[in-house]
């Protein structure tokens, strides 16, 4: 016999125990980097998160033994695992008792949010979200209404073959004729790049690179003394697994896009990365994004895997 229970002070270890039978960790929400080391006060973490709702987590136990959990608040669901022994009856019971609680809370829809899972778990994060590996919980959120997001996929390029092509280089060319330059990072210009920029992007991309012995690998576009761009592997891939970084930061000034400039940084920063022992690089985007597509493509990034972004019910 199954019940679901709410969440109560003191449940943090359970949350540990429940995630711990499971056959494999991802990270779990954005906090975590290395999952491997997932402590029991890294789940005291997890739920001192601003998007850890105590009145909308949820347990599903089977006796006195919890084998599941969610994590909502009104109109998202942020998490949801139930251990893959007990998933053909707890998933659907704890899913009908989730939307019964939105509805109660007078939410008019329910998505899911951009947190992350663990394998077999309902989450956007690209590792996890896959139709090969989640199919069982795909299909039982369709089967209650829930809407796929646009396909997205993920993108891989090999830079053993990577090389400027004629057109790329002639670009560069016409842009530094006009004053435009892309150049790896200094630490000294650390305070011309941060004035105006959000914190989070100071404290995530900047300072992860310019306090280590290779502050280049961060690429700047220059309008003469000012930047106007910048391209960057995500910092904690590129430093806990240099030989494929994910591409996870590139932009361009709003004045400037439609120039060529976004595909210049990326030529910069794929051939710093062949030189310094990079093998592949990848990264995550939505398919119907043609802009961005078309971007990675000229650069040589192709398509290795389809998954879904998140899925969303109306009532």
């Amino acid at each position: 016999m199954y019940a679901i229970r709410k969440f109560r002070k003191g449940d943090e270890g359970l949350i540990y125990s429940v995630l711990h039978s499971s056959s494999r960790l991802i990270q779990i929400l954005s906090c975590y980097e290395d999952s491997s080391k997932l402590k029991h006060g890294d789940i005291l973490e997890m739920t001192a998160n601003p998007n850890f709702d105590p009145a909308g987590t949820f347990f599903i136990c089977r006796g006195d033994r919890e084998v599941g959990f969610a994590v909502a608040s009104q109109g998202s669901l942020h998490f949801f695992h139930v251990q893959p022994e007990h998933f053909d009856v707890a998933a659907e019971m704890l899913l009908d008792h989730l939307l019964e609680w939105q509805q109660q809370k007078g939410a008019d829809r329910v998505r899911q949010d951009r947190m992350r899972g663990i394998e077999g778990s309902i989450s956007t994060i690209s590792d996890v979200f896959r139709l090969e590996e989640d199919k069982k919980y795909i299909d039982l959120f369709v089967s209650k209404g829930f809407k796929r997001s646009p396909e997205c996929g993920n993108m891989v390029v090999e830079l053993a073959g990577f090389r400027w092509t004629e057109e790329q280089k002639a670009l560069e060319d016409e842009l530094r004729a006009a004053g435009i330059v892309v150049k790896g990072a200094q630490r000294n210009e650390v305070s011309e790049f941060v004035r105006g920029r959000p914190v989070d992007l100071i404290d995530e991309v900047v300072m992860p690179y310019l306090n280590s012995s290779e502050p280049d690998a961060l690429q700047l576009a220059w309008d003469k003394d000012h930047i106007i761009g910048y391209c960057a592997f995500f910092p904690w891939t590129f430093f806990s697994v240099p030989e494929m970084p994910e591409l996870g930061h590139i932009l361009v000034d709003e004045s400037y896009r439609r120039r060529g400039i976004g595909e210049i940084l990326q030529c910069h920063l794929l051939e710093w990365g062949k030189k310094h022992g990079v093998e592949k690089v990848r990264l995550s985007t939505i398919n119907n994004d043609i802009p961005r597509f078309h971007i990675y493509s000229k650069v040589g990034f192709r398509v290795t895997e389809k998954w879904y972004q998140s899925m969303q019910k109306i009532f």
